[in-house]
């Protein structure tokens, strides 16, 4: 931060908390309160003199992005993202749930939106963990069986899911 915003960030708080203590007097507040509302409203708006706010703290970006497709990691992370109401998790997380499935099924050779799959599909995943996939803001326990369901299905080798 230069010398320019230095300055222009301790004026700007230093007059921000002077027109809060005068409208806090204005009002009716005793004076030693009206000080107090200067006092902190001051330190509180000259934190950008001594932080970096909002600027990077210097964290490295992970570079591991890349092998999450396809991997139990990719399971762990769409659990971390559950935010439901209720026992049910979000649509969000139900729309990473059916993309999930969809890439797992790829794997096995099959497609989940095709009609002529429909039935193997139904047959690898089993009949509850379809319905779930169909289910817009799904059960947790539905979503976590669902989840389990996947991780079974990414250990088993490709040709045989497919031979299913």
């Amino acid at each position: 931060m230069n010398r320019a915003e230095l300055r222009t960030t301790a004026l700007g708080s230093l007059v921000v908390a002077a027109i809060l203590g005068g409208g806090a007097w204005l009002v009716g507040l005793d004076p030693l309160k009206c000080l107090l509302i200067v006092i902190a409203v001051a330190l509180f708006g000259s934190f950008r003199l001594f932080t970096e706010f909002g600027d990077n703290a210097g964290w490295p970006e992970p570079n591991d992005r890349g092998r999450d497709r396809g991997a139990r990691r990719e399971v762990a992370r769409l659990s971390w993202t559950l935010q439901g109401h209720a026992s049910q998790v979000d649509a969000r997380s139900g729309r990473r749930l059916r993309t999930l499935a969809a890439e797992t099924l790829a794997e096995h050779g099959l497609d989940l939106t095709r009609d002529e799959d429909q039935e193997r599909c139904r047959a690898l995943l089993g009949e509850r963990a379809y319905r779930t996939l169909e289910a817009d803001r799904p059960h947790y326990d539905e979503f976590v069986g669902v989840l389990n369901r996947l991780e079974q299905l990414l250990a088993v080798p490709q040709d045989k899911g497919a031979q299913s």
